[in-house]
């Protein structure tokens, strides 16, 4: 009997193609699309599974300030809190130079200490992790480390040379471990997507860092034991730090691992996107579920007469359920199958496009949804037929009181189906105008500084020791117009203190401040303004010594109405005298707000050179050359990396273009859905009603008024969503601009542009149809009455 109905599906398939295609294809992109997002937001809960301790492993912050802390903490809280199993330090360095056989080598590193693999599961393929690390002249590298460096010869026990800031000279490392390549869904990310390469040991670092209270520049992370109450960790460790540096005033807090990638700190993060495209997903599934069921009561209705004769013929009803319901999951399954296929071609642009390693987990839940999913998708399409006409009585059907797809009970639930499916279609064409909007905002921002044609060139070992040569060499060539330096990326907050004393200061006011050591002139490198003072300036002596340059936002949050001449005491056990006053700019996302800054001169040349450069009539890539070849006259040993601010500026949000890029895909394949529907709906309803529309045109009707006249109700419809959807889309939109500190207002023209589109959407969509059905020969049609 089921292969009777299979096979009765497949010659209902053949006589109805057109029908049949949309109905199946429909369903099909709903489903890969949802399948596909599903899949990230997976991956995105994935980051950070592969650790064995996973649920016991947590970072310590600053309650809803920072997860940096002081160099000392980790020690002591394994020392004094026999409730924390094991602790460790992280100290990310951003690019350090590693010279092997006179080649220079830049990539990302970290300090650690040997407890890091007790806590973290980073595969190894050569090493023994209960001794890596014990030795302070060892080094760890990854498995794409090695390979670059050293091609197919075995690294172990060979040296190398590193370069950092933090150790006072270049030192010679051996390597004792190599680790498998860090996995893509990890939140050990240094520099936005790039995740470190090599690690050496925490006790390399300076004395002050490892034994200084009053700098936060580390992570630190925790072990607990099973069973262990971390809000009980939480009460014993909060004033730790207040009590080795009494200005201190915030508690400690643990955050587990795996909040660490998904929420940001002071709120929002990626969890806001996972919760997005969770329901952006379901969106999709339900208007394509939608779709495929109003368009499968239409058809239903349609074979109402076939039933009527298989019924007279003798089919019981119970048999007629069956055929109702097996055809329907069939078609659905077919759909799952098409969607599947879909989803393997796909997949891997969407990897491409992220920058990850999706895949289909066939043996786990991902298969159970597989096979559920359109069974259960196919036995609600069904349910109408199978037991509605199948109960109908087959004279009813045939004479002329059954009303079929005219009844009011029909007619009503297929209009709140249409009306609910355009209403989803709406929201998310407002959330991706909303989307689009925000992230022309970022571009659009004022950042405080020019970030075009601003080079930034990383400087380690002999580069950063031959500045100054290499600075003349690089001034001389047409289109560098200014060169300084700064010890960190402008586009990162990596130093805060927090125990500074100022003229006229509060009682009992405490703040911390992001600093960094800069050479003079950076201001007018970066195109910086100044509201008040000067900048660090090699014209005056004092500047290299005492001079502290704040920004309008630590001048505004100190209390200070004219700052220039006033003392910042115990910055680097120093008194600092502000010499001025730095318009506001950003050093952050426009996630965050700008906050309190500092800048003091560094005797030591930093880490990264700001070129500005003006290339005039001069091609990029030839004022490029250029400078590389200067410096490589210079420092032959080291290699020429840089980057244009501009783009790593375009790195901070990754995340707006990741939903940027997956809202517009997906509100692309929601108003195909629809329009497949309303493609469906109009060509069945217009072949219902061609004697009705030629009875019209016999007694006077113009095709445009006939038209007007098919369309009404489609236009009803759609508005009704409308007004369904706005105050939900506002609701959401406003939600998600929450977590940004420069967010664009919600303006009635997004909302009014949203409802003339999917008006003008639906109407081109049925036009076709009905200006066909419209235009139709009357005598012709007529005759077959």
């Amino acid at each position: 009997m089921r292969m009777i109905n299979i096979q009765t599906a497949f010659r209902d398939m053949k006589k109805n193609k057109l029908f049949t295609f949309i109905n199946i294809s429909g369903l099909a992109i709903g489903m890969a699309c949802a399948m596909l997002i599903l899949l990230w937001v997976n991956f995105e809960l994935s980051h950070d599974d592969f650790h064995i301790n996973k649920k016991n492993i947590y970072k310590v912050s600053y309650k809803n300030e920072s997860y940096y802390g002081p160099g000392p903490l980790s020690a002591y809280l394994k020392k004094e809190f026999p409730e924390i199993k094991e602790a460790t330090q992280f100290l990310h360095r951003g690019s350090c130079k590693l010279t092997q056989n006179n080649i220079g080598h830049f990539s990302e590193g970290a300090f650690v200490d040997q407890s890091f693999f007790d806590i973290f599961s980073f595969p190894l393929i050569k090493g023994n992790h209960k001794t890596l690390l014990t030795d302070p002249n060892s080094i760890v590298i990854t498995q794409q480390l090695a390979k670059r460096i050293f091609g197919t010869d075995d690294p172990i026990g060979k040296v190398i040379l590193i370069d950092d800031g933090y150790l006072k000279k270049t030192q010679s490392m051996t390597i004792t471990g190599i680790m498998k390549d860090i996995p893509v869904n990890t939140h050990f990310k240094i520099t936005g997507i790039n995740k470190f390469q090599f690690l050496i040991p925490f006790k390399r670092i300076d004395k002050w860092v490892q034994t200084n209270w009053k700098v936060n520049m580390v992570q630190n992370y925790v072990l607990l034991p099973a069973g262990i109450d971390k809000k009980i960790v939480d009460q014993k460790i909060a004033g730790v730090v207040t009590k080795h540096n009494p200005e201190v005033k915030t508690d400690l807090s643990l955050v587990p691992l795996k909040n660490c990638y998904l929420y940001n700190i002071d709120g929002g993060g990626r969890f806001q996107n996972i919760y997005l495209f969770t329901f952006t997903a379901l969106f999709i599934l339900m208007i394509a579920c939608i779709n495929y069921i109003n368009l499968s009561t239409v058809r239903s209705e349609k074979w109402s007469k076939q039933i009527a004769v298989k019924k007279i013929l003798g089919a019981s009803k119970k048999n007629l359920i069956k055929q109702f319901l097996i055809e329907s999951v069939f078609f659905s399954y077919i759909s799952m199958i098409l969607a599947v296929i879909l989803t393997i071609v796909l997949l891997p642009t969407l990897n491409n496009l992220f920058k990850s390693n999706i895949q289909i987990q066939y043996f786990s839940f991902h298969l159970i949804i597989l096979i559920l999913l359109p069974l259960i998708i196919g036995f609600l399409a069904g349910i109408y037929p199978a037991f509605i006409l199948a109960s109908t009585k087959p004279l009813k059907i045939l004479g002329n009181n059954f009303r079929g797809h005219k009844s009011k009970g029909g007619e009503f639930f297929r209009n709140g189906l249409i009306i609910f499916q355009f209403a989803l279609s709406i929201i998310m064409v407002i959330f991706g105008s909303i989307i689009y909007l925000q992230n022309q905002h970022f571009n659009k921002q004022n950042l405080g500084y020019k970030k075009e044609n601003l080079l930034v060139v990383k400087m380690k070992g002999d580069l950063r020791n031959s500045f100054n040569i290499v600075k003349e060499e690089i001034l001389k060539i047409r289109g560098v117009n200014r060169v300084s330096y700064s010890n960190n990326p402008i586009t990162h907050r990596y130093w805060t203190v927090n125990n500074l004393k100022w003229d006229n200061q509060p009682e009992g006011q405490e703040m911390s401040f992001g600093m960094d050591m800069v050479g003079y002139d950076l201001d007018k490198v970066m195109g910086i303004k100044m509201l008040e003072g000067r900048f660090l300036s090699k014209n005056f002596s004092t500047d290299a010594t005492k001079g502290v340059v704040i920004n309008e936002e630590a001048a505004k949050r100190m209390n200070l109405i004219h700052p220039v001449g006033k003392t910042i005491r115990n910055l680097q056990r120093r008194n600092f005298e502000i010499i001025g006053v730095m318009k506001n700019f950003h050093t952050e996302s426009l996630h965050q707000k700008i906050k309190p800054h500092l800048y003091i001169y560094s005797n030591k040349v930093g880490h990264y050179m700001y070129l500005s450069l003006n290339p005039g009539n001069t091609s990029m890539s030839e004022l490029l050359s250029k400078i590389g070849k200067k410096i490589k006259a210079v420092v032959p040993t080291d290699p020429f990396s840089y980057y244009f601010l501009d783009s790593a500026l375009n790195r901070l949000y990754d995340s707006e273009k990741i939903t940027g890029i997956l809202i517009n895909f997906s509100t692309l394949i929601t108003l195909l859905i629809s329009c497949l529907g309303l493609i469906g709906l109009a060509f069945y309803t217009t072949g219902q009603r061609v004697k009705e529309i030629s009875i019209r045109k016999v007694l006077g009707g113009s095709v445009m008024g006939i038209v007007l006249y098919l369309t009404k109700n489609i236009v009803k419809l759609v508005l009704i969503a409308n007004i369904v959807a706005w105050p939900i889309a506002w609701m959401l939109a406003n939600n998600w601009l929450q977590n940004y500190a420069y967010k664009i207002n919600l303006g009635f023209s997004t909302f009014l542009m949203a409802g003339i589109f999917s008006f003008s959407i639906a109407l081109i969509t049925v036009s076709y149809q009905t200006i066909k059905a419209a235009n139709i020969n009357p005598v012709e049609c007529l005759k077959r009455v």
